[in-house]
């Protein structure tokens, strides 16, 4: 897919203001030791932290677990529109018996199965 350069004469105003006063809300300062006028975007995740064991983000539970997923196939399917392809690739979520949370895994139960020899 080609990106077309448009120029801020081409665009509605009234779009250009919104989305700067939406940029605004959303983007912060990440430090102090920042610049001033440069904002990076962050994306906050209900989640308690990462899996001591494996780094993995931790979910208390399945149900937030299978929001995650969701919300990372959504971005990937979005990510793949716009620039051909997408890094994000998880297809399921697991329990970890090492931190008693869940997480999300690229790997089919059958792939899993496969490498390690054992059940999901």
């Amino acid at each position: 897919m080609k990106v077309k350069n448009v120029s801020s004469l081409d665009l509605n105003p009234d779009l250009v203001i919104k989305h700067r006063k939406l940029r605004a809300q959303v983007a912060r300062p990440t430090s102090s030791s920042q610049k001033k006028g440069t904002y990076k975007m962050s994306v906050k995740t209900t989640n308690k932290g990462r899996c001591p064991y494996t780094g993995k983000i931790r979910y208390k539970d399945d149900q937030a677990a299978k929001a995650a997923l969701r919300r990372t196939q959504s971005a990937a399917q979005i990510e793949c529109e716009f620039s051909g392809y997408s890094k994000r690739q998880e297809k399921r979520w697991y329990f970890c018996a090492m931190c008693s949370g869940h997480h999300l895994t690229s790997q089919t139960e059958v792939e899993y199965r496969e490498a390690y020899g054992k059940a999901a």
